[in-house]
């Protein structure tokens, strides 16, 4: 009967010390159970896309307030291709602050259709998101490219037309350029 009672003793002992050290009618701190995501500390430029043809898409940025783009401001990226919806990040380093920049959706002459899905672009904490239907509220459009609108995805798809190949590529408005400047100097 001693023995009983000792195992149990120890199973309840064990059992208290194991408690969570909370007080009483305290509860965990939102802060506490939520992990902390975090921020980048650059300018990023998130893609969501999806290509039917392997390919490689451009960043091109300038830091003087013109649209004066050149090789020596880019970032290139690869995308898969076959159609698969994929994101493409343009990581920035810490001490490039764009102040315009230009989208080029591929190179490959045999590309036939990229769609956009959404753009996300990001600077120190701050963001500005936009689905792909809204793109050209902040790009200004080509007619050399076809585009359709999936209003139940909110994508754009830009579908090459003619024989000639031409780089879809894609100038920034003034909205964005002001949502840009506003982006990279209000803190967060």
């Amino acid at each position: 009967m001693k023995t009983n009672f000792f195992a149990v003793l120890l199973v309840v002992l064990s059992l208290v010390s194991c408690k969570d050290d909370k007080k009483e009618g305290e509860q965990a701190s939102p802060e506490a159970e939520t992990p902390e995501v975090a921020v980048k500390q650059n300018f990023s430029v998130e893609l969501d896309v999806a290509a039917s043809k392997k390919d490689d898409f451009t960043l091109y940025y300038t830091e003087d307030n013109t649209t004066a783009f050149t090789g020596e401001l880019a970032a290139w990226r690869g995308v898969q291709g076959d159609g698969k919806r994929e994101t493409v990040v343009f990581d920035l380093s810490e001490e490039k602050i764009p102040t315009d920049i230009r989208l080029d959706f591929g190179m490959n002459k045999e590309q036939e259709s990229v769609t956009l899905y959404s753009v996300k672009i990001s600077y120190y904490g701050n963001e500005i998101n936009f689905k792909g239907v809204d793109f050209f509220k902040f790009f200004i459009e080509s007619k050399d490219f076809k585009t359709e609108f999936d209003q139940g995805t909110g994508a754009i798809k830009f579908i090459k037309t003619g024989s000639e190949y031409k780089t879809p590529f894609y100038y920034p408005r003034q909205e964005l350029i002001d949502a840009l400047k506003k982006l990279t100097t209000v803190a967060s």
